[in-house]
């Protein structure tokens, strides 16, 4: 009884794995012919089913613009939760809107906490991102230790 439920667990990850596939490459696809409309489809389900990369997506495809009028508050909401799944690239994006105030309100604080959430990921871009906030000194309080 054990083996059997063991088996289905295994065989449920790699149909539930090869259907993320299946959806990142038919959203690359749709990307790639201007069909915008049907990629973020796609990416709105891959985010509800809990992808990060579909989320993140979803939130470039609203926040360029692409094939739409563009609406950051939506692609605040998807990139923020791209963020929430894990995704370097959401966190990196959030802490960018919190920087210039687009989608959200503006909040030097919450970007240095996402920047630091994709540098954490080891995302260059969140490193570069919160190294810069630092030596502009973008209201980031910089203690440096007392000499002896």
């Amino acid at each position: 009884m054990m083996t059997k439920l063991i088996y289905m667990a295994v065989a449920l990850c790699i149909t539930h794995t090869s259907m993320y596939a299946d959806i990142m490459e038919d959203m690359e696809r749709e990307v790639n012919m201007g069909n915008y409309s049907k990629a973020v489809e796609l990416a709105e389900f891959s985010c509800e089913e809990g992808d990060g990369r579909g989320c993140g997506i979803a939130g470039g495809i609203y926040q360029m613009g692409l094939g739409m009028q563009k609406n950051n508050s939506k692609a605040f909401e998807f990139l923020n939760k791209a963020c929430e799944l894990k995704n370097e690239s959401g966190c990196l994006s959030v802490g960018r809107m919190h920087q210039d105030g687009e989608g959200t309100k503006r909040n030097i604080d919450k970007a240095k906490q996402f920047y630091q959430k994709a540098c954490d990921m080891d995302s260059s871009g969140g490193c570069v991102a919160l190294g810069f906030m630092y030596v502009t000194a973008s209201s980031v309080k910089v203690s440096y230790p007392k000499g002896n």
